[in-house]
C-alpha cells in the first residue's frame, strides 16, 4: 500500500488524502480518509485510473469519486474539458480574464471576440511548489490580489496599473495550507478568504474597515472541500464554491441578499473543480477545473456566457486553480478625477465621475462619493461633488457607480488628495522691557506643524530694520540701543511653503541717569470684538509688583495702567498719581520696589480708574458723531515721586485716555471694541 497527496494539503498531523490499497493492471483502488471527508474512517472508495502521463516527476492519474462531499449533493457530469463551445451560449459580453496554476502563473484568455487583457505586475510566483490558491480582480479590471495557501495575499496590477492597496485584518494559517479562495466588493472596501472547511474570513482594504460576517453559506468542519469564493455585482452577497462544482450562497452580513440558484454549472465527480469568476457586470461567468477547463453558467436572470478562447490547459495535469474576468467593453466603468489634488486647508476639491461608462442596456442610475474623511455624498444622479477638507491629511477619493440593474463599479482616484496646513507658529522673547541698551533673544523652538510638510526655516524681524533668516534654527539674538517699542515678528515657513507669524512687543526706556522708566497701557476684558493686545507683564508676571483689583463678581478688566520699572540697583518707595484733565488718580499709596522690579498700577474696582470713559465721544448710545467732532487733545500726565521728588511724565500719546476718545466706540462699528493697549514707554522731561 502506498499513499499520495500535494505537500502542506493536510491540516496538521492529518492523514494523506488517499490510501492507495491496490494497483493491477495500471488501475488502483483506495479510501479516502481523514483531511477531505472527515476524521473516521474510510469515507469513500475511489477507484483511480490508468496513469495518463508523467510530468516533471508527478504521477498523474485520472481520479473517480464513488460517494459525495458531506452535506452536498454530485451530479456526476463529463470529465474535465479543454474550453470548447457550449450549446444555447449568447454573446452577453465580451472580455477576457486570467487562469490561475497552482505556481502563481497567470494565463489570460477571452471570451467571445473580446481581447485578452493586458500583463500584470506584481503577485506571486513560486515555481514548482503548488501553493498559489486563489484569484480576484477588482470590477474594473485595474488591479487585485493573488492568494496563497497559508493565506498570504499578493497584491497585482493589469495594464500597467499600480499593484492594489495593502490590507488589513486577513486570516494566515503559517505551515498550513487551508487558505483557498479570494473575492473583494465592488466597492473595492474588503472582502473575504474562504478556507477549504468553507469559512469566510473578512478583511479590509486600504484604511477601509473589514466588511461584515457572512450569513449562510456551506460549513464543512474538518472537511478540506470549499475551493473558491465570488461576490455578485451588487456586492451583497456571493457563492462558496465545493471542489464538485456545486456554488452554494451566502449573504454579506445581516443586511445583504443570499442570491438564488445558478444554472448550467459543470459538475464533477473527481473533486478537482478549484476556480469561480463572474464576468463584471453580468450575471454570468465560469468555473475552472484543475486541468484548465472553463465552464460557463449562469446567475437567476441571466445566460451563460460563450466558450472561453485561448485558455491554458494542461490535459490530464491538475494544477489550474482559479479564474477571475475583467469587464467587457460595454460593462459598467467607473471613472474619477479629482481637483485639485493638493493645497492648504480648508481645502476645497471637486470629484467628478462623468468619464464613467456603462453601455448597455441598464445605464448608470446614481454615483456615490467617498471623500476619505468620513464624508460621503450620494448617492446622487448628478455626476460630481465638493468637499472641502478643514484639517490637514492625506485622503483617497473613491466613487462607486450603479446601473440600473443594481451591478456596482468603484474606483479610487490614483493620488490621494494631499491636503496641507500652515505651521503653528510661537515665540518667546526675553527680556521683553529694561533701559537701552537692550539685549533680547528671540525662541520660536515652539512652533509645531504635524503634517507631511514639516518646519523649512524661521525669520526674525526685531522692528528696527533687524532681519535675521530665513534660516533653520530656531532663535535668535539682537540688541537694541534706542529707546522706543519694537515688535518683534518672527515667520515660520514649511517645506509647501506655507507660513504663519506670531508677534510680540518689547519696551525700551531711554538710556539715561533716572532712577526710574515710565509705561502706559490699557487693560480692557469688558469688550471682546475686535480683540487687541494687552499689556505684559501684568498680574501673575515675574519680578512685578503688581496693585489692582478685578470687577467685583466678574474678575473683569477696564482699565487705564501705568508701569514704573525700578532701573536701580537697590529697593526704591516710590508715589505715583495720575491727572487726566480734572479727573485725578490717587488710589495706589506708597509701594516699594525691589532692585530692577516692575511696578504695574491699574483700577482698584470697578471704573475706579477708566481713563477712556473721560471723553463723551464714542460712549454708549452716544452719537457716532462724536468721534470726530469731541476727540479730547487732553495728553494724561503721571506723576512719580521718589524721596521726595516728583517727576511728571506726559503721556503724549494718550494710551492712558485711548486717544481721546472712548475707543470702545470710536472708530464706530456698531459693536463695543476691545479697548486695550500694550505697554507705550512714556518719555520724562526736557
Amino acid at each position: 500500500m502506498f499513499a499520495f497527496g500535494s505537500a502542506g494539503r493536510n491540516p496538521p498531523g492529518g492523514a494523506p488524502l488517499v490510501h492507495m490499497d491496490h494497483v493491477d493492471d495500471g488501475f488502483a483502488t483506495g479510501t479516502v480518509r481523514n483531511g477531505l471527508f472527515g476524521n473516521g474512517e474510510a469515507s469513500s472508495v475511489l477507484r483511480l485510473g490508468r496513469a495518463a502521463s508523467v510530468v516533471g516527476g508527478l504521477c498523474v492519474l485520472a481520479l473517480t469519486v464513488m460517494g459525495s462531499p458531506v452535506g452536498a449533493a454530485v451530479a456526476t457530469g463529463p470529465g474535465p474539458s479543454a474550453p470548447g463551445s457550449v450549446a444555447g451560449a449568447t454573446a452577453i459580453a465580451q472580455g477576457g480574464g486570467f487562469t490561475l496554476d497552482g505556481f502563481g502563473g497567470l494565463h489570460a484568455f477571452r471570451v467571445g471576440t473580446g481581447s485578452p487583457p493586458p500583463a500584470v505586475s506584481g503577485g506571486g510566483y513560486w515555481p514548482g511548489w503548488d501553493i498559489a490558491r486563489g484569484l480576484t480582480l477588482f470590477s474594473d479590471g485595474s488591479g487585485g490580489y493573488l492568494l496563497d495557501g497559508v493565506g498570504g495575499l499578493h497584491a497585482l496590477g493589469v495594464g500597467g496599473g499600480a499593484p492594489a492597496p495593502a490590507v488589513t485584518g486577513a486570516p494566515y494559517w503559517p505551515g498550513w495550507d487551508i487558505a483557498r479562495g479570494v473575492a473583494v466588493l465592488p466597492d473595492r472596501s474588503g472582502g473575504y478568504i474562504v478556507d477549504g472547511f468553507g469559512g469566510l474570513h473578512p478583511f479590509g482594504i486600504g484604511t477601509a474597515s473589514p466588511p461584515p460576517a457572512a450569513v449562510g453559506g456551506p460549513y464543512w468542519l474538518g472537511q478540506d472541500i470549499a475551493s473558491s469564493v465570488v461576490l455578485t455585482a451588487a456586492g451583497t452577497g456571493g457563492y462558496v464554491l465545493d471542489r464538485t462544482g456545486a456554488l452554494h450562497p451566502f449573504a454579506v452580513g445581516p443586511s445583504g441578499t443570499t442570491p438564488g440558484p445558478v444554472t448550467g454549472l459543470f459538475r464533477s465527480s473527481n473533486l478537482r473543480v478549484w476556480g469561480v469568476g463572474l464576468i463584471p457586470g453580468s450575471p454570468a461567468g465560469y468555473t475552472l477545473d484543475g486541468f484548465g477547463g472553463l465552464h460557463p453558467f449562469a446567475l437567476p436572470g441571466g445566460t451563460p456566457p460563450v466558450a472561453a478562447t485561448g485558455a491554458a490547459a494542461w490535459p490530464a495535469w491538475d494544477i489550474a486553480r482559479d479564474v477571475a474576468l475583467t469587464p467587457p467593453p460595454d460593462a459598467l466603468r467607473a471613472a474619477i478625477a479629482v481637483s485639485p489634488t493638493s493645497g492648504a486647508a480648508p481645502l476645497t476639491v471637486k470629484a467628478d465621475a462623468s468619464g464613467s461608462t456603462d453601455q448597455d442596456a441598464t445605464p448608470i442610475a446614481s454615483y456615490s462619493f467617498d471623500f476619505g474623511d468620513g464624508t460621503i455624498v450620494g448617492p446622487q444622479s448628478k455626476a460630481t461633488a465638493s468637499h472641502v477638507y478643514p484639517i490637514a491629511g492625506s485622503f483617497t477619493v473613491t466613487v462607486t457607480v450603479t446601473d440600473t440593474a443594481g451591478h456596482v463599479a468603484a474606483v479610487t482616484n490614483p493620488a490621494p488628495v494631499s491636503v496641507d496646513a500652515p505651521p503653528a507658529a510661537t515665540l518667546l522673547v526675553a527680556p521683553e522691557w529694561s533701559v537701552a541698551p537692550l539685549a533680547v533673544s528671540a525662541d520660536a523652538s515652539g512652533s509645531t506643524d504635524t503634517d507631511p510638510t514639516p518646519i523649512a526655516s524661521y525669520r526674525f524681524d526685531f522692528g528696527d530694520g533687524t532681519v535675521v533668516g530665513p534660516q533653520s534654527g530656531a532663535k535668535a539674538t539682537h540688541t537694541y540701543g534706542a529707546e522706543g517699542t519694537y515688535d518683534v515678528t518672527v515667520t515660520v515657513t514649511d517645506t509647501a511653503h506655507l507660513n504663519s507669524r506670531v508677534t510680540r512687543t518689547i519696551d525700551v526706556a531711554a538710556p539715561s541717569a533716572s532712577s526710574v522708566s515710565v509705561f502706559a497701557g490699557y487693560y480692557d476684558t469688558h469688550h471682546p470684538n475686535n480683540p487687541r493686545p494687552k499689556p505684559s507683564p501684568w498680574a501673575g508676571s515675574a519680578n512685578t509688583l503688581f496693585v489692582g483689583q478685578a470687577d467685583a463678581g466678574t474678575g473683569g478688566w477696564d482699565s487705564s495702567a501705568v508701569r514704573v520699572q525700578n532701573n536701580t540697583a537697590a529697593p526704591m518707595t516710590l508715589t505715583v498719581t495720575v491727572q487726566i484733565g480734572k479727573h485725578t488718580y490717587d488710589i495706589w499709596g506708597a509701594q516699594t520696589l525691589a532692585a530692577g522690579q516692575n511696578l504695574v498700577l491699574a483700577q482698584m474696582g470697578y471704573e475706579t480708574f477708566d481713563g477712556s470713559d473721560t471723553s463723551t465721544a464714542g460712549c454708549y448710545s452716544c452719537d457716532p458723531v462724536l468721534c470726530t467732532t469731541s476727540v479730547s487733545d487732553t495728553v494724561p500726565i503721571i506723576n512719580v515721586t521718589v524721596g521726595g521728588v516728583t517727576t511728571h511724565y506726559s503721556d503724549t500719546g494718550q494710551v492712558l485716555n485711548t486717544g481721546g476718545v472712548d475707543s470702545a466706540g470710536c472708530p464706530y462699528t456698531g459693536k463695543r471694541s476691545d479697548e486695550s493697549e500694550p505697554w507705550s514707554a512714556v518719555p520724562g522731561p526736557g
